[in-house]
């Protein structure tokens, strides 16, 4: 028996959403916010200045308490996807006849959107609350790792969807 259509979307749909989030991850440009003339872009590992067109980036050693949850929900995350894949690519080439690995494969999908969604949530929410904390409102913009992120979310839902309708259809 041939992978049908749906399935090969869903694979291909949870490869773009562990890229997206991968990217996402290890970029150091969540947020972009200017201080007294500095340009600081901020990620979830790295905080970077740009100062007389010199950059400068140093990583977070004492990491502040809000980044630990949200590192470790998106890093879930991208493990789900990962786990997603690893599963739809099992039940594509080797264990074509067993309806319970694509199941599992579907919740992986959306447990990985979930957690993903969680991190961007709880990353917005502190850094709102991080920012106004003192009176004083620093404006920030979201920037592309962040979009990355919640394409991911994104992709990995649709993902899921394919896959329910690939179940639906065989079923």
């Amino acid at each position: 028996m041939e992978a049908s259509k749906f399935l090969l979307s869903g694979l291909l749909l949870t490869v773009c959403a562990l890229i997206f989030q991968l990217v996402g991850l290890a970029s150091p440009n969540w947020i972009t916010t200017y201080v007294r003339g500095v340009k600081l872009q901020i990620g979830l590992w790295k905080l970077c200045a740009k100062v007389r067109k010199r950059n400068w980036c140093l990583e977070h050693k004492d990491v502040r308490d809000f980044l630990e949850p949200v590192r470790a929900t998106a890093i879930v995350g991208f493990i789900s996807l990962l786990f997603a894949l690893v599963l739809i690519i099992l039940k594509i080439f080797v264990m074509k006849d067993k309806k319970n690995i694509l199941f599992v494969a579907i919740g992986s999908t959306f447990v990985g959107a979930f957690f993903i969604l969680v991190s961007i949530a709880d990353f917005a929410r502190k850094i709102d609350d991080d920012f106004n904390s003192d009176g004083e409102e620093l404006e920030y913009d979201f920037s592309f790792a962040f979009a990355l992120c919640i394409i991911a979310m994104l992709s990995s839902l649709s993902a899921g969807a394919v896959m329910i309708a690939d179940a639906v259809k065989t079923g």
